[in-house]
């Protein structure tokens, strides 16, 4: 599923400013390291019989780079709202 995503998303990716690219690719490799890489490496632990106490900290290493990379890709996204659209407003209203 992730080869896919890159390969549909790639072209368009890569057709973006740099820093954007730059940002974001940065945000994708953390993201998918904790997804993929501490995800493996959570369930050989837990196959091994690992101390609960290590696998702990292999989940929370994992949880933390997936939120980190995600929220490094959404402000490379968010970024690039006033390059397209010229200008960025935000209101906020309690009613």
């Amino acid at each position: 599923m992730l080869a896919a995503g890159a390969g549909l998303l790639g072209p368009w990716f890569l057709s973006q400013p740099r820093s954007f690219v730059r940002r974001a690719g940065l945000g994708l490799a953390i993201m998918c390291t904790g997804a993929v890489g501490f995800e493996m490496l959570g369930g050989w632990a837990l196959e091994r019989g690992v101390a609960l106490g290590y696998y702990a900290v292999i989940t929370t290493v994992e949880e933390t780079l997936e939120i980190v990379g995600s929220g490094m890709v959404l402000f490379a996204l968010l970024d690039r709202i006033p390059s397209r659209s010229g200008r960025l407003v935000v209101q906020l209203r309690a009613d």
